[in-house]
């Protein structure tokens, strides 16, 4: 993305008032869009690792006896 900044100079060489606020206003909006991407990033990646964990997870009533029977342990 990007953002063409103007710069009017003023009769003094400097950058006038309307200048620098639209410089703030670019660099606002540089910011928003780096924050929003950013999130948008995060949760594509959080939905990535939830659907890679649902596809190795079992319900318990799908074991068969024989697992289940594995998790009990007996004192003697």
């Amino acid at each position: 993305m990007f953002i063409g900044i103007i710069f009017f100079l003023n009769g003094k060489g400097g950058v006038n008032d309307m200048s620098s606020s639209l410089f703030l206003a670019a660099i606002e909006m540089q910011f928003d869009y780096i924050c929003k991407r950013s999130i948008d990033d995060e949760r594509k990646d959080y939905l990535k690792s939830l659907s890679r964990i649902s596809k190795k997870e079992v319900a318990f009533s799908e074991l068969d006896d024989y697992v289940v029977e594995q998790f009990a342990s007996i004192d003697q």
